[in-house]
């Protein structure tokens, strides 16, 4: 048995089965191929899944700064209204007698961006028609119409505008019309001398709850010497077309 054993051994070193032990090295490789397959495998599915949980949380986060973008945005144009009309308020308390009761502009027809606007006060707030509304400290409009909730502004820039006013230093009278052309004082005497800049306010002669609210400045005299009237243009710092804030004026008797 001894014999056997140490012949067995022998042949198993010896050179001749080299191409044998070969063969079976071989034949056994394969079998680790799978479970290098099935490796690579787990790894590609678990870093789909990562990449999925990635996605996940980076939309998470676009949601979330998206919301949070919103509400600094919101809190920044709430600011930019309380000072827009802390400023007004400011303006409009240098004209006495008058109770000041802030508004938001709601709707405006693009046909009519120079003929009025809609406002969110009306009837519950006791106002009129013919109520003045002011921005920036000048004369905007007046109420003329009333709902319960809203009222129709109309512009000073409208073609249906006409208003009485009077010229600070003259003292001259004349009358304010709206229109594509903008603001012009028409029927000013000859007479009356006028000065660049020169205030130009609402007429004690007129309708309006109260006088003396300005309405613009004086530009320059646009009529012709053969014109026995005079008419002269103005200028103002309102912008019409993009009015988000006003004030309007209610007596306060």
């Amino acid at each position: 048995m001894l014999i056997f054993g140490v012949g067995v051994f022998g042949m198993l070193i010896s050179p001749v089965l080299n191409p044998l032990r070969e063969r079976a090295v071989a034949l056994l490789a394969p079998a680790k191929g799978p479970t290098k397959i099935a490796s690579r495998s787990r790894s590609f599915f678990q870093a789909l899944r990562e990449v999925s949980d990635l996605r996940s949380q980076l939309k998470t986060a676009e949601e979330q700064n998206a919301f949070l973008s919103s509400q600094l945005a919101e809190a920044r144009e709430t600011l930019r209204n309380e000072r827009v009309i802390q400023a007004e308020m400011k303006k409009a308390n240098e004209i006495p007698g008058v109770d000041l009761l802030p508004a938001q502009v709601v709707a405006r027809s693009p046909s009519k961006m120079l003929e009025e606007i809609v406002i969110n006060v009306g009837e519950q707030d006791k106002i009129q028609v013919g109520s003045p509304v002011i921005s920036q400290g000048f004369l905007v409009g007046t109420i003329d119409l009333l709902g319960a909730n809203t009222s129709t502004v109309q512009l000073l820039t409208s073609p249906s505008a006409s208003l009485p006013v009077v010229l600070e230093k003259s003292r001259g009278q004349g009358l304010l019309r709206g229109g594509f052309r903008g603001l012009v004082v028409d029927s000013v005497p000859i007479d009356v001398t006028t000065t660049q800049g020169e205030f130009v306010y609402t007429s004690p002669l007129g309708d309006l709850v109260v006088a003396d609210i300005p309405v613009g400045t004086v530009d320059r005299v646009i009529s012709t010497e053969s014109e026995i009237l005079q008419r002269i243009a103005l200028t103002t710092p309102v912008k019409f077309t993009s009015l988000e804030e006003v004030l309007v004026l209610k007596a306060d008797h």
